[in-house]
């Protein structure tokens, strides 16, 4: 179920998924995290069989992955031509599926990542890098994940793709200002957004915690990949959508009607 398309419409001949060329950020607390936006895309290019290259730095495992998505009324294909399912390793391995992330000499690396992908895509296809900030916290500098960020944005231009990816903000929530340097995820965050597309932001109710309301999600168009900037649906900070999870779906509605609407 593509509960989010018809409040979070992308341009072009398929509303529930970015078009091709272009880079979704998805950012999102630690309170509110952004796994259920990314349920909506994988719904979305499972109907459209859509190849899907996902890029398991969370190493949620695909277990949970089909778990929810049966929940959801959708089946995650087995196919590897619609689903390629790439979990990153800390560890030395002989899985193709699963690269090093490390060196023989315990240097960071994300070479092997990026062969895998490289060879795993597609035109057409969905490539979601899921969980950017985890990189960060296993050693990996800031503008080396910016660099394969951007490398692997060529990828998916080249081949006509979209590419999706998501790291933790919580940072953002802070109201104070201060004159130090941005933290790690903040740095990360804004050299994505020099790149990217469009971003969701993904975070919980600043007004506290509701049983009615879980989050909350605002839309910033960034830098389309076309000059059309028609279509593209922007929902700001100020007055966000809110969203409710519940068993096998996900309530989506304009900010303070959560009650009425649920």
């Amino acid at each position: 179920m593509t509960y989010l398309t018809p409040h979070l419409p992308f341009s072009g001949s398929t509303p529930a998924l970015p078009p091709p060329k272009s880079y979704l950020i998805i950012s999102d607390t630690l309170q509110s995290p952004a796994h259920w936006a990314l349920y909506h895309l994988f719904a979305a290019a499972i109907s459209e069989q859509r190849k899907i290259v996902l890029v398991d730095f969370r190493n949620d495992g695909r277990a949970s992955l089909e778990a929810v998505l049966r929940k959801l009324g959708t089946t995650l294909p087995s196919q590897p031509d619609l689903f390629t399912h790439i979990f990153p390793s800390s560890f030395p391995n002989d899985s193709p599926s699963a690269p090093s992330l490390f060196t023989s000499n315990d240097a960071p690396t994300l070479r092997p990542t990026y062969q895998v992908i490289s060879e795993s895509l597609d035109s057409g296809a969905l490539v979601v890098l899921d969980g950017l900030s985890d990189l960060v916290n296993i050693g990996f500098s800031v503008p080396e994940v910016g660099r394969f960020v951007r490398a692997v944005l060529s990828l998916v231009r080249n081949s006509r793709a979209s590419l999706v990816s998501t790291l933790h903000a919580d940072e953002l929530l802070s109201s104070s200002v201060s004159t130090s340097p941005p933290s790690n995820s903040l740095d990360l965050l804004e050299r994505l957004l020099r790149i990217g597309s469009i971003w969701w932001r993904v975070q919980q109710l600043s007004t506290g915690r509701s049983s009615d309301v879980h989050g909350e999600i605002s839309c910033h168009i960034l830098s389309p990949p076309t000059e059309d900037r028609h279509g593209w649906t922007q929902v700001p900070k100020a007055n966000p959508l809110q969203y409710r999870l519940e068993e096998r779906t996900v309530r989506v509605f304009p900010k303070g009607t959560g009650r009425g609407y649920l």
